[in-house]
């Protein structure tokens, strides 16, 4: 079983890979998915303090970007019912997914990649 402090749902290179070096600059371990069938693929093996999904996000790697928010913490949650989980996205529609999925809103205009790590980190008790 792999356990990390942060897992994270994102296709964009440009955001996780700025989340990776804060978390690992803050002490924290990271591990991000960029598609749908990969989280589902690991989730039986990958568990974390903190979840992180994006809004829109490809089913499969290449694939198109669709909202995929819901299937993730769908996934996420059939095999942790009480994991924690954020949206990090900029879409318009994300704080009302976020609001109607049960789960935190962390608007990726307020929340940069400092901002999550440090805000998730908190969270933790850390």
């Amino acid at each position: 079983m792999a356990d990390y402090d942060i897992v994270q749902i994102e296709d964009d290179p440009n955001c996780f890979k700025y989340v990776e070096k804060r978390a690992n600059e803050a002490g924290l371990t990271y591990v991000n998915f960029s598609a749908l069938d990969e989280l589902i693929a690991a989730l039986p093996e990958t568990s974390a303090r903190f979840w992180v999904t994006d809004g829109r996000f490809p089913k499969t790697k290449g694939d198109i970007i669709e909202n995929n928010a819901a299937k993730s913490v769908e996934a996420i949650r059939g095999h942790y019912p009480d994991a924690r989980i954020a949206l990090h996205s900029a879409g318009s529609f994300a704080q009302a997914d976020a609001r109607d999925l049960g789960i935190e809103f962390m608007g990726k205009d307020r929340y940069t990649a400092e901002a999550l790590v440090k805000a998730i980190k908190t969270s933790l008790g850390e």
